[in-house]
C-alpha cells in the first residue's frame, strides 16, 4: 500500500529569509496553499503547538523549528 503522509522539519529563520529577500509570510501562506498542517516545535515545553501565521512571532526573529505535515 501507498502512504501519502508527508512530514518535513524545517528550521525557519524569518530574519535571515527576509535578509535573502524572500517575504516569510509569503512562504508560510505558500505552504498552507501546498496544504502543509504546521506546528511549532517548542522545545521549552516539549510540546507540538498550532502555527497562527497572524502571529507576528512568525514574521521577525531568529530560527525556530516547525514541523509540517499533510
Amino acid at each position: 500500500t501507498s502512504n501519502n503522509h508527508l512530514k518535513v522539519f524545517l528550521e525557519f529563520w524569518p530574519d535571515a529569509l527576509r535578509d535573502m529577500g524572500v517575504d516569510p509570510l509569503k512562504l508560510l501562506l505558500k505552504l498552507q496553499e501546498y496544504g502543509f498542517k504546521m506546528k511549532y516545535i517548542n522545545v521549552t515545553k516539549h510540546i507540538l503547538e498550532p502555527v497562527n501565521i497572524n502571529d507576528k512571532k512568525y514574521h521577525r526573529g531568529t530560527g525556530f523549528n516547525l514541523l509540517l505535515e499533510k
